[in-house]
């Protein structure tokens, strides 16, 4: 009743969760200095004040997007590790000979 005729868009992310999320992926890939910036040190940040503000307002897309890379890294590595172990394992419990 109240919703806009056309394409549906609820479900697509505004420039300020794109901001806030990117902004957090790029600060958490760099593995070799890796400081999360609280919520408190966003006015300090080097960015435009359209940045800061889209970032202050979705800081929970920050805080996703800086821990994604450390989050898919040790998934791979169970997965690495489960698929290096299962033979072993497999064999320990007597299901493969």
């Amino acid at each position: 009743m109240f919703e806009k005729e056309g394409f549906p868009d609820m479900f697509l992310p505004t420039a300020q969760e794109i901001h806030a999320f990117g902004y957090g992926l790029l600060q958490g890939l760099q593995f070799w200095k890796r400081t999360m910036v609280p919520y408190d040190g966003i006015d300090a940040l080097p960015l435009s004040p359209e940045w800061r503000a889209d970032i202050k307002a979705k800081y929970h897309y920050y805080y996703v997007g800086f821990d994604l890379p450390e989050v898919v890294a040790l998934v791979l590595l169970l997965i690495w590790k489960g698929a290096d172990l299962a033979p072993l394992l497999l064999q320990q419990v007597g299901m493969v000979v």
